[in-house]
């Protein structure tokens, strides 16, 4: 059961962190309403991308001590989005880039929350 809570903690905080990730990209777009620089952006995205990386090694320090079950992709998906968020943030941001980033940040809140809905399902059952 703890373990089990675990899991959708630390999976609550990575779905937070990965929407707050997908919001900070698409207020890049000048014609959006939630338009804000890219410097404050960037010092978002930045911040979210060092809580995945927390959340990435809390996940294989759990794995690796307390034997808990956790699988290879749940490990990586914080380290990837992290390492991919920080490579849009320092090559030159274009409207492409912007849109390949929330892309991608969008599969991952997809995947995250595929893993959330099956430890929820577990824990009622």
């Amino acid at each position: 059961m703890e373990q089990m809570n675990r899991h959708i903690n630390m999976s609550l905080i990575q779905l937070f962190l990965l929407v707050l990730n997908q919001f900070l990209f698409s207020a890049m777009f000048p014609l959006l309403p939630w338009f804000i620089e890219d410097a404050v952006a960037g010092f978002g995205v930045l911040i979210t991308s060092t809580l995945l990386m927390f959340i990435g090694m809390k996940m294989m320090n759990l794995n690796d001590n307390n034997n808990y079950l956790i699988t290879k992709i749940r490990q990586s998906i914080p380290f990837i989005t992290s390492i991919f968020s920080c490579c849009i943030m320092i090559m030159k941001i274009t409207d492409l880039s912007t849109i390949v980033a929330l892309v991608f940040n969008f599969v991952m809140v997809i995947i995250t929350l595929v893993f959330l809905l099956r430890d929820l399902s577990k824990l009622n059952n």
